[in-house]
């Protein structure tokens, strides 16, 4: 079975976590990474052997799956491009500052089989373990 295309928007303290374990991962390929400090981006690239991106919309072209761990303000706008687009989503919590956009975000979802999680700790990394397995 082809390999889920994975990677990580923001890359800071939690975010580097995400990208350590979907390189780590043996059926997923971690693809990209991206950041609004390129900087940043290139050195957990580096660090983890795959791609620093330049946009989100180079990053939206090359995976299946994304990470959302940037800063809270931007959770929500974010997952919601991705989510667009046809993305599989894990976001960190909380999904957003405003509980009236949490309750929109809902509506945001795709309903072609696509899904995202909120994940309440990196334990919830392991659903991709489940993409192979049917």
């Amino acid at each position: 079975m082809k390999k889920l295309r994975v990677g990580v928007v923001g890359v800071g303290h939690i975010g580097s976590n995400h990208a350590r374990i979907y390189a780590e991962l043996p059926h997923a390929e971690f693809v990209a990474a991206f950041d609004i400090d390129p900087g940043r981006a290139a050195e957990i690239a580096a660090t983890c052997k795959t791609k620093a991106v330049e946009s989100l919309n180079e990053f939206a072209e090359m995976v299946d799956a994304a990470s959302v761990a940037t800063p809270t303000n931007a959770h929500f706008s974010v997952a919601r491009d991705l989510l667009a687009r046809g993305k599989h989503l894990l976001i960190e919590k909380p999904i957003t500052e405003i509980r009236p956009t949490h309750a929109s975000s809902h509506n945001a979802r795709p309903k072609n089989g696509w899904f995202y999680r909120l994940a309440m700790s990196n334990a919830s990394i392991p659903f991709l373990a489940r993409w192979n397995s049917g």
